[in-house]
C-alpha cells in the first residue's frame, strides 16, 4: 500500500476532480478546462515525486491519441480528451487503459440499457447493425459512420439522445480502479 501522504496527493488531485467532473458531465454533458489542466500538471507532478515520469508520460500519450482518434470520429468531445489525457498522467500506461477499458464497459452496458428502454430491441439491434456496417464502411475509405451522430461543434447545441456523459463512466473506472488498487 503507497504510503498516507501519496494516497492523499491522489485522492485530492485525481479522484475528487474525477467526481466533481463526473457530476458536471452528467448535469451538462460538459467537462470543464478548469478542472482537467490542473489535473494534468498535478498528476505530472505527483508522476516526478514517485519517480513515475516515464509511465505518466507513456499514459497521458496513449489516452490523449485514442481520445484524439476518437474526437476524430466525432465520439468524444475536447473535454473528454484532456480528461483522459490527465488520467493517463496519474494511472499510467497500463492504468490509464485499464481505466479506459472498464469506462468503456461501463459505458457500452448503459448505453444499451438506454436504448433498450427508449426503443426496444428491434430497433436497438437495427441501430447496431447499422453502426457495425458504418465501421465497414470507414475501413473502406468512407470519411464519417452515417450511423452514429457526431457530437455538435457548438458547445450550446445539445447533444444527440444517444450521446454518454462518457466522463462520468471514466470517474467511475477512476474510482473503481482506485479503490481496488494496493498500489495507489
Amino acid at each position: 500500500m503507497g504510503n498516507i501522504l501519496e494516497r492523499t496527493f491522489f485522492f485530492f488531485g485525481c479522484i475528487a476532480p474525477a467526481l466533481a467532473i463526473a457530476c458536471v458531465d452528467v448535469k451538462k454533458q460538459i467537462i470543464p478546462d478548469k478542472i482537467t489542466c490542473p489535473m494534468i500538471a498535478l498528476g505530472l507532478l505527483y508522476a516526478l515525486a514517485t519517480g513515475k515520469i516515464m509511465d505518466a508520460l507513456a499514459g497521458a500519450a496513449i489516452c490523449f491519441g485514442l481520445f484524439f482518434f476518437v474526437g476524430l470520429l466525432g465520439g468524444v468531445g475536447g473535454g473528454d480528451l484532456k480528461f483522459a489525457t490527465a488520467l493517463g498522467t496519474w494511472f499510467g500506461f497500463y492504468g490509464s487503459l485499464t481505466v479506459i477499458f472498464l469506462a468503456s464497459v461501463l459505458g457500452l452496458a448503459w448505453g444499451v440499457v438506454k436504448m433498450l428502454r427508449a426503443r426496444g430491441l428491434g430497433e436497438t439491434l437495427g441501430w447496431f447493425k447499422g453502426t457495425l456496417f458504418g465501421f465497414w464502411l470507414m475501413a473502406r475509405g468512407q470519411r464519417d459512420n452515417p450511423f452514429l451522430p457526431r457530437l455538435p461543434e457548438d458547445d450550446d447545441e445539445p447533444a444527440p439522445d444517444t450521446a454518454l456523459p462518457f466522463g462520468a463512466f471514466l470517474a467511475a473506472a477512476v474510482l473503481l480502479v482506485w479503490l481496488g488498487s494496493p498500489k495507489i
